[in-house]
């Protein structure tokens, strides 16, 4: 059983369309069964992981109590729970198939230094909830600690993967800090964080540095808007 929450995502869209394609590769012995939730509240994926008949389950969670006690359950029941794109390290799932997010955050704080001057630095994530979004953070703020003086992360915004919502909490974020240099977006508000560049409330247009390569991100890589963005490959996965 794969659980995926929030499909409109374009992330969790992908995913679905790789996990549909591998289907249709897969030996017949084996197979993958599909579950799509509206939210990604602990408790609506806990309920998913412990009412799942199948033999195995791959899901993309926060670390939350919830989710680890579901996990323990099935792992009481010889059902054995892969985590996907974030990890929960500690908990009894059975292995972790992903990228290292400590790392996609300290190349996005080696890149950030070498295109933006020194200053203050904003992130944007959907919240530190997720390890990867909490890693990315780590990652950045610990590349950018040691190898660029001068860089500073002044205020991390969580917006829930909304794009109205970081939006709005971005352009907060730009009338406290009008000076800020770059933007990182851990997350999937792309089109927020465009949103609030597009007020005009910083001084500067800043670097702009995100993540997944989708049809948004490559028109603002286009369009000069967003300078990078680091791919996770749904495929490799």
């Amino acid at each position: 059983n794969v659980i995926l929450a929030r499909p409109e995502l374009p992330l969790i869209r992908r995913m679905g369309i790789e996990f549909r394609r591998l289907s249709d590769r897969m030996d017949h012995s084996v197979s993958i069964h599909r579950t799509t939730l509206e939210d990604e509240n602990p408790t609506t994926i806990a309920e998913a992981l412990l009412r799942s008949p199948c033999d195995a389950a791959v899901v993309y969670a926060q670390d939350h109590p919830l989710i680890r006690d579901a996990i323990a359950e099935l792992a009481t029941r010889g059902r054995p729970v892969v985590t996907m794109i974030s990890d929960l390290p500690g908990s009894a799932r059975l292995a972790y198939a992903g990228t290292d997010h400590s790392k996609a955050g300290r190349s996005a704080g080696y890149f950030l230094s070498r295109m933006a001057r020194p200053g203050p630095v904003i992130v944007l994530c959907n919240h530190l909830g997720f390890q990867s979004h909490a890693d990315r953070v780590r990652g950045l703020t610990d590349n950018l600690a040691s190898h660029a003086k001068g860089f500073e992360v002044v205020q991390i915004v969580e917006g829930g993967d909304d794009a109205i919502r970081s939006e709005g909490r971005l352009k907060n974020a730009f009338r406290a800090h009008p000076d800020a240099v770059a933007i990182y977006n851990v997350g999937a508000a792309n089109r927020g964080v465009v949103g609030a560049m597009r007020a005009g409330l910083l001084l500067h247009p800043p670097v702009f540095i995100g993540h997944e390569l989708t049809a948004f991100t490559w028109e603002s890589l286009r369009a000069g808007l967003m300078n990078l963005t680091i791919d996770q490959s749904p495929e490799l996965q």
